[in-house]
């Protein structure tokens, strides 16, 4: 368990989330399976089963767990900051075991107190998409599909000349696949974490003394 008090916090300097040693080392996983990528041996075609798409999932998925730690850090640091002990315990336990948002709420929060997060279109449409893409892989449950496709007979009962009256529905449970994209999305993703947690402060503007830039 990973512990964050006051002591030695300067207040004035603001808090740098993205540097924050948990938010680090998912980020740290990242980029660790990115170099993965980067080391191995270019391949023309990349097919399923391929490594290079395992560790780009990963990447991708650990770029969205180290948003999501993010956000939750900026959400709960403010608490200690209350002076009054009972005050403090009270919201302490109510945000952190008995207010749960939402990954899509979280971020609207973010927004409402960080302009610089909000004014930012293009890198919200990122942090969305990622997010997407993560409960896409994690969340995955198969699609219903009726696809038209030839009757289970044998050859030679098949009429010589075939209609589109000859076809019928073929229903199939379909589940989520992996694609050569993915890799290079991971790579962006890992970027979009970056760039949203460069942003993301408690005090409505970018942290002094943040280094994500020489991170990456």
């Amino acid at each position: 368990m990973v512990s964050l008090g006051i002591q030695g916090w300067d207040m004035s300097e603001g808090f740098a989330i993205d540097s924050h040693d948990e938010v680090k080392r998912l980020l740290a996983i990242a980029k660790r399976h990115l170099d993965n990528i980067r080391k191995s041996r270019p391949k023309a075609i990349i097919v399923p089963g391929d490594l290079k798409l395992d560790h780009a999932i990963v990447a991708s998925i650990f770029s969205a767990a180290a948003i999501e730690t993010g956000l939750n850090l900026f959400i709960t640091i403010p608490i200690l900051l209350i002076k009054d002990s009972r005050i403090r315990r009270f919201l302490g336990v109510l945000v952190t075991k008995h207010s749960r948002l939402s990954v899509p709420q979280k971020i609207e929060f973010a927004c409402e107190f960080c302009p610089q997060i909000k004014r930012d279109k293009a890198l919200l449409k990122r942090v969305r998409a990622l997010f997407a893409y993560r409960n896409s892989v994690l969340h995955s449950s198969p699609e219903y599909i009726e696809p038209l496709g030839l009757p289970d007979l044998d050859w030679e009962q098949l009429p010589s000349k075939i209609t589109e009256e000859d076809l019928v529905r073929h229903p199939q449970l379909v589940l989520r696949g992996t694609s050569s994209s993915e890799v290079q999305e991971a790579f962006q993703h890992y970027q979009t974490a970056l760039d949203f947690l460069c942003k993301l402060s408690v005090y409505g503007e970018e942290p002094k003394g943040s280094n994500s830039a020489n991170n990456k």
